[in-house]
């Protein structure tokens, strides 16, 4: 699936404590948009999970009825993936990002708030079969696609299966 493509850049501001991200992030006040978008979350990035919540505040100016838009993204750690079911995420694997949207029908100057809450599993890119563990299992289902082009056990993402994608497996070998 496609990640929606980029939207107007937003002023973003993160801290961190204890291995928590907050990220609060807030439009620029510009008279031809007539909108301000104001998004406040915490991040929780462990070895294998991804955690979010917070919300999104959409808010107009003036009489008219307005489609806003959110868009956020989180990069996944090196060698991870993540386990994504479905609205509101996406995963970009060109930019290992997860991307996440937000829309809402915002009449006139009332705000609307939409919450933000989220969470993904994140697993090594080895570990094919998705079971927490690179071992066997996963080195059989990757000779298994020996030779196929693409697909599951295409770990580098060149285009086919083969020794390289072994030496990505063996790096991560941990069963």
């Amino acid at each position: 699936m496609d990640c929606t493509p980029p939207l107007q850049e937003m002023e973003v501001f993160v801290t961190s404590w204890d291995g928590v991200r907050y990220v609060s992030a807030i439009t620029r006040e510009e008279l031809r948009d007539r909108r301000r978008i104001e998004a406040t979350y915490l991040i929780d990035i462990s070895d294998d999970r991804i955690e979010v919540d917070g919300s999104v505040v959409f808010q107009g100016v003036g009489p008219f009825v307005r489609d806003m838009k959110y868009r956020g993204e989180i990069q996944v750690p090196d060698g991870m993936v993540p386990d994504i079911h479905g609205d509101p995420l996406c995963y970009d694997p060109e930019t290992r990002t997860i991307v996440s949207l937000y829309t809402a029908r915002v009449p006139g100057d009332r705000p609307i708030e939409v919450s933000i809450s989220w969470s993904v599993d994140l697993f090594h890119l080895a570990d094919i079969n998705r079971d927490g563990w690179v071992d066997g299992a996963d080195m059989g289902l990757l000779y298994g696609d020996w030779g196929l082009e693409g697909g599951r056990s295409d770990l580098n993402s060149d285009g086919i299966v083969d020794g390289r994608d072994l030496g990505v497996l063996l790096v991560q070998w941990d069963g």
